[in-house]
């Protein structure tokens, strides 16, 4: 667990005694969320008195609104994460050393979807890895589009279609 997530809360009670409570913190967005635990002899003292304790409910009302995951749903963030890691590598190494020409030729040769073989073997006389470098910079940047990427491994059989413009 992260060091800065995880805080100590101090709490008085009435007799001067000073008390830890336990207490898990986050920060998402703007807002802070802060989960207290109650200390043991919190939890005493309310079966003592025939109060119920709420500290068993305290996990089931933090899940209450989450998403489960399926398995299906595991799978395919692992190939889309799997092919992004593929494909950065080829994009931070040659994104500086790609013509702004051979990014354009691309661009307009892609013009509904079509395999990266075929867009390789149309660029041929050129380097493999920067016309590669190139779709995958296009991609990167929402120019063009492949939504096999989410549920299936890059290969040279992956196509790529102009993105949709947004109206």
């Amino acid at each position: 667990m992260h060091g800065a997530a995880t805080m100590r809360a101090n709490e008085r009670r009435r007799d001067g005694v000073d008390r830890q409570v336990g207490a898990i913190g986050c920060h998402i967005g703007r807002r802070n969320y802060l989960q207290q635990f109650a200390h043991l002899g919190q939890v005493h003292l309310a079966l003592g008195i025939g109060e119920q304790p709420i500290v068993a409910d305290a996990m089931k009302a933090t899940w209450q609104h989450m998403q489960q995951e399926t398995t299906h749903d595991r799978a395919a963030a692992r190939v889309w994460i799997g092919n992004w890691t593929r494909m950065l590598p080829c994009i931070i190494s040659c994104r500086q050393i790609i013509p702004k020409s051979l990014t354009n030729s691309v661009l307009k040769f892609v013009t509904e979807p079509i395999q990266l073989l075929r867009i390789e073997q149309e660029f041929a006389t050129g380097d493999p890895t920067l016309v590669r470098a190139a779709v995958f910079c296009l991609l990167h940047s929402g120019q063009l589009h492949a939504p096999q990427l989410r549920s299936e491994p890059l290969s040279y059989l992956t196509c790529f279609e102009p993105a949709r413009a947004v109206s």
